[in-house]
């Protein structure tokens, strides 16, 4: 049997050791079984790291670093680029950049930045934050296609125009600092026309696109009052004004009108061109209106609530 050098859980049933001349075992049921597993490699591993049950990763002699995106079924050695999916992990990407010293340890320092460090010989401490791309696929999540693909930067929070040509998201440097990196950016749905229509030093997030294509409701923070404000911008990306101070999840309700946003833990509601004032419907977070505009879901105590909303336009009321 091998020498064993760390071992790591992703929940109390579901681990994995690893140990010399590449030895990976793997337990479901808490340690009392253990089974082997194929690293490909004969290099002993010395750490190893999961981020759930599937994504993984495991470092060595030689500045080795391997990785898994499916519980350790398969394992690739992490090679120099990371958007190559036959080096490597192509969601989790994790790169030794020339480095041949000995690594021992490695660790996952923030499981929702997705980071990790590797720690190794003579000081070596490698650094790395994952990075994420746009995709596109059919509803049941098959057939997915690469949209954006941007080296060291993440793309998340997608949303698409109505006509469907094009897709808002937000794009920040993998690993950067909460405040002042966030950007918002539109690509067209076959990866062309990357515009970038934000340009700040602070964070620019939660982008959600009118109904009838002309405008983008986003947050955008503000240091002076440590909160994020809401904002409205043509879809070009001019003409970017504030509505509501305080303000985070903007979504246009299906006609356009309104504007639904969060708001120190409580729905509002106010016109979309931000005249008037703001209606407080309940507390919650993370609210969707139906199709028809006739509900909305929303979070609150940890459950997800839909409740029937009603809007008088003659008096100018809402309520839920």
């Amino acid at each position: 049997s091998a020498e064993l050098h760390d071992v790591a859980f992703s929940d109390a049933n579901t681990g994995w050791a690893v140990g010399a001349n590449g030895t990976i075992l793997s337990t479901t049921d808490g340690g009392a079984n253990w089974s082997a597993q194929t690293s490909g490699i004969t290099s002993d591993l010395r750490g190893v790291a999961f981020k759930d049950a599937n994504n993984g990763w495991a470092v060595g002699a030689g500045a080795v670093i391997l990785t898994t995106d499916d519980g350790g079924s398969s394992w690739i050695v992490d090679r120099e680029d990371p958007k190559d999916p036959a080096d490597q992990n192509p969601n989790y990407p994790m790169s030794s950049h020339g480095v041949t010293n000995d690594l021992y340890d490695v660790e996952i320092y923030d499981s929702d930045d997705d980071g990790l460090f590797a720690a190794g010989d003579i000081g070596t401490l490698l650094r790395h934050a994952f990075v994420s791309d746009v995709y596109l696929s059919d509803r049941t999540g098959s057939n997915p296609v690469n949209v954006t693909s941007a080296s060291g930067l993440t793309d998340e929070a997608p949303d698409w125009t109505p006509v469907g040509n094009r897709i808002v998201f937000v794009r920040s440097p993998s690993g950067g600092d909460d405040e002042g990196q966030k950007e918002i950016y539109t690509v067209n749905n076959n990866g062309t026309g990357v515009t970038r229509l934000t340009d700040n030093t602070v964070n620019e997030d939660n982008p959600d696109w009118s109904p009838d294509g002309t405008k983008i409701a986003f947050k955008r923070y503000d240091t002076a009052n440590t909160e994020y404000d809401l904002y409205v911008m043509n879809d070009d990306g001019t003409n970017a004004s504030k509505i509501a101070d305080g303000a985070t999840d903007p979504i246009y309700d299906p006609n356009g009108k309104h504007l639904l946003f969060v708001s120190s833990n409580q729905l509002k509601i106010m016109n979309a061109d931000g005249s008037g004032s703001a209606t407080t419907l309940v507390s919650g977070s993370e609210p969707a209106w139906s199709a028809n505009g006739s509900k909305i879901a929303y979070v609150s105590n940890d459950n997800i609530h839909v409740a029937d909303y009603t809007y008088d336009a003659d008096n100018d009321t809402h309520a839920l």
